[in-house]
C-alpha cells in the first residue's frame, strides 16, 4: 500500500528570499565570506596605498602612481578571481549533492498553465499571475510572481515554430500582463526580426 502525505500552509511571499543564507550556508560553506573578505581586503589595501603615497617625500611623487595602479590592479583581478572561484565552488558542492548536470525541459502551453516538465520536477505558472513574455539575447523570459522562467530559443527548430509558441504565450496572457509584453507581440507580428546571439 502506498502512503500519501500532504501539508499545507500560508506562507509570506518573498519567504524563499530569506532562505539565500541558508543556501549559501549549505553549499558554499566557508566559501560565502570570499565576498566580504575581500571588500575587507580591498580596504586594507587602500588604506595602504594613501599611507605610502602620504609618506613619500614630495620629491618622489612620480612614484604615485605606482602604487594606485597596483591598487587597481590587485582590486580587479581579486574581485574577478573570486567571482569565478565561488561559481566553481558552487557548482561542484551542488553537483556532488546529486544535481544533474543537464535535464530535458518540455515547455507547454495550455489553459492550465505554462508547464514547465523536467526530469527533476514539473512546474505550472497559472496564468493569472504571468505578468509578462519578453526576449533578450538567445532567450524568452516569462514574468510570474516576482520570479523569471526562461526558454532557450535553440528550443525552437525555426522561426515560424518560435512564432507560434509565442503567440499562444500572448493569447493565454491577462491584457495588462499582454501590453508590457511589447518585444513578443513586435515579434508574432513580424515588426521585430530575432538572430540567434553567439
Amino acid at each position: 500500500m502506498t502512503q500519501t502525505a500532504e501539508v499545507g500552509g500560508e506562507s509570506p511571499f518573498f519567504e524563499g528570499l530569506s532562505m539565500g543564507k541558508v543556501a549559501s550556508r549549505l553549499i558554499l560553506g566557508p566559501w560565502r565570506f570570499a565576498r566580504p573578505l575581500l571588500i575587507v581586503a580591498i580596504l586594507v589595501l587602500g588604506a595602504a596605498t594613501i599611507l605610502v603615497m602620504i609618506y613619500l617625500p614630495p620629491s618622489a611623487a612620480e612614484w604615485t602612481f605606482a602604487p594606485v595602479s597596483v591598487y587597481v590592479v590587485v582590486l580587479l583581478a581579486a574581485a574577478f578571481a573570486t567571482r569565478r572561484l565561488i561559481r566553481q565552488v558552487s557548482l561542484k558542492r551542488w553537483y556532488a549533492r546529486g544535481t544533474p548536470h543537464n535535464v530535458q525541459l518540455m515547455v507547454r502551453i495550455s489553459d492550465e498553465g505554462f508547464r514547465i516538465e523536467a526530469e527533476t520536477a514539473t512546474t505550472i505558472l497559472h496564468w493569472p499571475f504571468v505578468s509578462e513574455i519578453t526576449t533578450e539575447k538567445n532567450y524568452w523570459f516569462v514574468y510570474v510572481a516576482a520570479q523569471i522562467y526562461f526558454v532557450p530559443r535553440r528550443f525552437f527548430t525555426d522561426a515560424q515554430q518560435e512564432r507560434a509558441f509565442v503567440a499562444a504565450v500572448l493569447d493565454q496572457l491577462p491584457p495588462v500582463a499582454r501590453t508590457r509584453s511589447r518585444k513578443a507581440e513586435d515579434y508574432v507580428a513580424g515588426r521585430l526580426a530575432l538572430t540567434q546571439v553567439k
